[in-house]
């Protein structure tokens, strides 16, 4: 699938043209940004503003908008004492693309998941 946008080209390539067993797809709709490579998170950060604003990319003139019933929600990462450090680093990049992610001590993460 080819199309131009703004001047560019992109090529979807992908073994299952349906999209129906492809990971994304398998994945309930997840779009983690926990990475430690700044490339996959923005990424990551691109195809959540794609889909918050799917109309603007895919919308079609005189017909209904689009309703993916995307509903974002949150991944929750725990980490030993002796690999939080990576933990904690990883957080930092993450930040510093933009990524909203919140490091949780084990008292705060005790209150907010009280179960």
């Amino acid at each position: 699938l080819f199309r131009s946008r703004d001047g560019v080209r992109v090529l979807v390539v992908e073994r299952d043209p349906t999209y129906s067993k492809a990971s994304t797809v398998l994945s309930a709709g997840g779009i983690r940004q926990q990475f430690s490579m700044p490339e996959n998170i923005q990424m990551s950060l691109f195809s959540a503003h794609f889909l918050r604003n799917i109309n603007e990319y895919l919308g079609v003139l005189n017909e209904d908008p689009i309703d993916i019933q995307f509903n974002p929600s949150g991944y929750l990462f725990l980490a030993s004492e002796e690999r939080a450090p990576i933990l904690e680093e990883n957080v930092s990049i993450q930040r510093s693309v933009g990524a909203k992610v919140s490091l949780l001590d084990p008292g705060q993460l005790k209150e907010k998941f009280s179960w």
